[in-house]
């Protein structure tokens, strides 16, 4: 295993592994298994989802022939809109070797076109969560992303590049923003490496300058989207709006009074009743507000203990294994018949 180190041959920036050989082996892998040119300094941009108006993939497919002209190179997996879907096929043909269009779904496919790619497009017409942008910042890939909803909360600037409106114009910004920055990038890295190297007699490769593009990988990467820091958020909300609980000793007070209610209530007048009522209902009021403390501080636990990882794989498996259940009520003659 790689460790990525820093200027003084120690490990830095929380421990970060060596993703730039990871990914670097990753987008030749990729290349290769979909034909596209094995060119390492390409810019390579994904696009993961269902094909839909709500994604916006009208706009990324107005955009793909301004990558490719740029030098980029494109990489799109899903399925959905007929007219959506035969654009895309439209998109490999006219760019052959540079541009690809996947019109399905797969997992596996999915996972190393996250982790091949450079740049993740996200141009969502509207997103209330998203969860492409979340697994792209975890493998170091920078999303271009139009600011609405999840996607506005978490591509800010300094992970991504967020655009709006949503629109081929300003998408085409964004990406060309992009581009510059990755190639600024890579340019200085390897100006760095050379003075290095001329200074120094020769030095590693994981030693090098970290130009604009890496700064934003790393902080992509260390970025925490954790339950375990989303608990804690929700939990600052939910004191700030909470009304303050009884003072102590109240409970049994207002025990009291319910048991005088009980006993006395026929004799007393309308008014004393309502107001030992109320007394009542406040005391059962206390006993739902320790019990929903406690539920509340519960959850909080369990959700420290969630573990940050990517649970896709999992529901794939999990979806098999429901698929592959139902066949074994079936005959055996109409299952040779569905599968010969």
């Amino acid at each position: 295993m790689c460790v990525d180190y820093g200027a003084h041959g120690t490990r830095g920036f929380d421990g970060v592994l060596d993703y730039k050989r990871g990914k670097a082996a990753c987008k030749a892998a990729l290349q290769r298994e979909l034909g596209l040119h094995e060119d390492p300094d390409a810019p390579l941009v994904g696009f993961i989802g269902r094909l839909d108006h709500q994604k916006g993939v009208d706009v990324l497919l107005q955009v793909v022939p301004h990558i490719v002209a740029n030098g980029g190179q494109v990489v799109m997996l899903g399925s959905g809109d007929p007219h959506l879907e035969g654009m895309m096929r439209q998109m490999e043909s006219d760019h052959r070797g540079r541009a690809v269009g996947w019109v399905g779904f797969s997992v596996p496919v999915s996972h190393r076109i996250t982790a091949a790619a450079d740049i993740l497009a996200m141009p969502s017409r509207f997103e209330p969560c998203g969860l492409n942008q979340l697994y792209a910042l975890r493998y170091g890939t920078i999303p271009v992303a139009h600011a609405t909803g999840g996607l506005k909360d978490t591509v800010r600037h300094d992970v991504g590049f967020p655009f709006s409106p949503c629109g081929p114009g300003e998408l085409r910004g964004a990406m060309d923003r992009a581009f510059a920055c990755y190639r600024e990038g890579r340019s200085e890295v390897r100006g760095a490496r050379r003075c290095r190297a001329r200074r120094r007699g020769g030095v590693p490769a994981n030693m090098a300058f970290r130009g604009p593009w890496e700064k934003k990988q790393v902080a992509a990467m260390t970025r925490d989207f954790s339950w375990a820091s989303a608990a804690e958020k929700y939990e600052k909300v939910f004191k700030g709006v909470a009304l303050p609980p009884p003072p102590p000793g109240a409970s049994a007070g207002l025990e009291r009074q319910h048991l005088e209610l009980g006993a006395g209530v026929l004799s007393m007048g309308g008014d004393r009743a309502i107001e030992l009522k109320e007394a009542a209902a406040a005391a059962h009021g206390e006993e739902q507000w320790v019990r929903v403390t406690e539920r509340a501080e519960r959850v909080r636990r369990r959700a420290g203990l969630t573990p940050d990882s990517d649970t896709r794989a999992l529901e794939d498996a999990d979806h098999v294994q429901r698929q592959s259940s139902w066949t074994k009520i079936l005959p055996g003659k109409l299952l040779g018949a569905l599968f010969k």
